[in-house]
């Protein structure tokens, strides 16, 4: 990843499907939002979440704050959805928890039902595969890698754009 005055240019990003991937250099006057604060940090690029390794996170402030872009702090409904798949023991009364924090964001009942339905195996194989056992944390980067490994290419560029959705349900709702 490398910064210059108006342009961040990504360099071997994971997902084909993303801007980042088809264009590399991303301009200051294509960026909507910074998420400094993410678990993994964030640029919105349209409707499209762009994954920075936390190592950039002081040039990429530097970076917002010269260019004027708005910093964030996005709610990650994916943690949420994720959470029943850590790797720690959990109550009905916790699970319902989580799934009320969701709901009580005007997440539909029925949405993470289905979520989960699709992603559960291979989220839960993803985490034990990885040889980290995540107990404390899995987001939005950890399901597109988890899907990424079980999708063709179409099916996973169907799937990247409609977790998209999900990391801007804020604005649906």
């Amino acid at each position: 990843m490398k910064f210059t005055n108006n342009s961040i240019t990504f360099e071997k990003y994971p997902f084909a499907c993303s801007i980042a991937r088809r264009q590399e250099v991303i301009y200051k006057e294509e960026i909507r939002t910074i998420d400094l604060k993410a678990y993994t940090p964030t640029i919105q690029v349209g409707e499209e979440l762009l994954f920075v390794q936390r190592l950039f996170v002081g040039e990429l402030q530097k970076f917002a704050e010269q260019n004027s872009i708005p910093i964030v702090n996005r709610f990650d409904y994916w943690h949420y959805l994720l959470k029943p798949y850590l790797d720690c023991a959990r109550t009905q009364r916790e699970y319902d928890k989580i799934d009320k924090v969701l709901t009580n964001m005007g997440f539909p009942a029925f949405k993470i039902k289905k979520i989960r339905e699709e992603i559960k195996m291979q989220v839960i194989r993803y985490n034990a595969d990885t040889l980290v056992f995540e107990d404390e944390y899995l987001g939005f980067m950890d399901v597109l890698f988890a899907m990424y490994q079980i999708y063709d290419e179409k099916q996973f560029e169907d799937f990247y754009w409609r977790s998209m959705k999900v990391a801007f349900f804020h604005k649906l709702a």
